[in-house]
């Protein structure tokens, strides 16, 4: 897998940001830095504005801590986690409120970046811990154009608590991101 993935963040088309995951450190020991930044302009004016930022430590495969600070367009998120002996306990704040929990040991983060998160029924929200449940469909074999070059690619849907279509390629890299924006226009992380 590359050591940084790099998407353009697409609306209808158009460039409104970035995203980026960098993964360093062995196998047995991987950190990984998800940084986002989005931006909506309509003419001059900024009219939404997000920023996320999260580090996930994992030993071995399996998720050991989670950071996440997060500005969704003036609501201020953050997120602390890591895995006790039982569970993965959280603490996030969200707009000032406090919320305590634990999740079970084998949740993935909803960062997508890692494809066996297609055989989940439940991932961590990154910008808040809630658990989200979602029901995957496998869509199979697809076509895809990255970085200028047809790429073979297995396209999945989640549905339910997060809705997205997922393409990864032979080496199970994330190339394409697809979802509906909450004003319905279409949001695409395209691999650059």
């Amino acid at each position: 897998m590359a050591d940084t993935l790099d998407y353009t963040v697409l609306r209808n088309g158009a460039p409104i940001g970035s995203h980026v995951i960098d993964i360093s450190g062995p196998d047995g020991g991987q950190t990984v830095k998800i940084t986002t930044k989005i931006r909506v302009k309509v003419v001059f004016l900024t009219v939404y504005h997000f920023t996320h930022v999260a580090e996930e430590r994992w030993r071995d495969g399996r998720l050991i801590a989670l950071t996440s600070n997060t500005n969704d367009d003036g609501v201020n998120k953050s997120l602390s986690a890591h895995a006790t002996p039982q569970d993965i306990a959280e603490h996030a704040t969200v707009k000032g409120k406090e919320i305590a929990y634990g999740v079970p040991l084998d949740t993935l983060p909803a960062s997508l970046w890692r494809e066996d998160i297609v055989r989940r029924t439940q991932l961590i929200n990154t910008l808040d811990g809630h658990v989200m449940h979602i029901r995957v469909t496998d869509l199979g074999a697809d076509r895809l154009s990255v970085r200028h070059h047809d790429v073979a690619a297995h396209h999945y849907r989640l549905k339910g608590d997060l809705e997205r279509d997922l393409w990864y390629d032979g080496a199970q890299t994330l190339v394409k991101v697809r979802f509906k924006g909450s004003d319905g226009s279409d949001i695409v992380y395209a691999l650059r």
